[in-house]
């Protein structure tokens, strides 16, 4: 990313000697410790802890969504802390390959997305929402600044698009429309009516349940329960992993298209 090299995979023998004996169980064999963990390795960084969220970011976007799976920091416990636990994970086959990304200067929509990428459920969706938020204001400002250098576009037309209405539905709209491609767009949409998430036929009414979804989860006001999703402790809720699809799929794009890459 830039000038910054960033590697990933399991932890190296000698990582493992120094850090083992003092985070690990009484037992627990030294290759055990090795053998469970991944190390992300960030060299000729000015700024690596942004550069770190960032191949965070790229490694749940384009490899791990495939396989259900995530990546986040793992904060090594206290060795002497009761609430210790150790994971085991299967060793994976050996790959290296050298891939070029672009530094992202936004750290803290990458922090979101990666936030979000460990959760399930609902929370997942309102952590994936809560990165379109973050781009509400540059979307809009981004289609108005097209619209100004339109010549094609008359004043009164231009004039209306100010003035319309700047609530969170609106913004989302173009967050959605500023993200996603013609072809993107369309593919979500297909993916939202085959899934009968919605009845929807344009991107515009994609983000409208999109957007109910979202208030279905965040809302509970008496007279809106008809539109409310609550939770039943006796039903295993089913559903929540397409509309998930859907707000990560347009968070990854809004990351990628909305913010300026980062300064060399």
């Amino acid at each position: 990313m830039g000038d910054t090299l960033v590697r990933l995979g399991p932890i190296s023998a000698a990582l493992a000697l120094v850090l083992e004996p003092y985070y690990r169980f009484k037992g627990a064999f030294q290759y055990e410790f090795y053998w469970g963990r991944s190390s992300l390795q960030v060299s000729a960084a000015s700024k690596p802890r942004e550069d770190a969220l960032c191949a965070l970011f790229y490694l749940n976007a384009d490899y791990l969504r495939s396989a259900r799976a995530s990546a986040r920091i793992q904060h090594l416990l206290d060795p002497n802390s009761t609430d210790a636990d150790y994971d085991f994970t299967p060793k994976l086959a050996k790959r290296s390959r050298i891939r070029r990304r672009t530094a992202i200067s936004a750290t803290d929509p990458v922090r979101l997305f990666v936030f979000a990428a460990n959760e399930f459920g609902e929370a997942r969706f309102i952590g994936f929402y809560r990165v379109l938020e973050y781009y509400f204001a540059r979307a809009r400002a981004s289609e108005l600044a097209k619209a100004r250098r339109d010549l094609s576009i008359a004043d009164a037309t231009l004039f209306k698009q100010i003035r319309e209405d700047h609530g969170e539905l609106s913004q989302l709209r173009a967050a959605v429309r500023s993200a996603l491609r013609p072809a993107e767009a369309e593919a979500v949409v297909k993916y939202a009516v085959h899934h009968r998430l919605s009845k929807c036929r344009t991107i515009d009414q994609l983000s409208n349940a999109l957007y109910a979804h979202r208030n279905a989860l965040v809302h509970a006001k008496e007279a809106e329960i008809p539109r409310t999703i609550i939770p039943d402790p006796f039903v295993q809720e089913h559903g929540f992993e397409k509309w998930n699809w859907v707000v990560e799929h347009i968070a990854e794009k809004c990351i990628r298209r909305l913010t300026s890459p980062s300064a060399p």
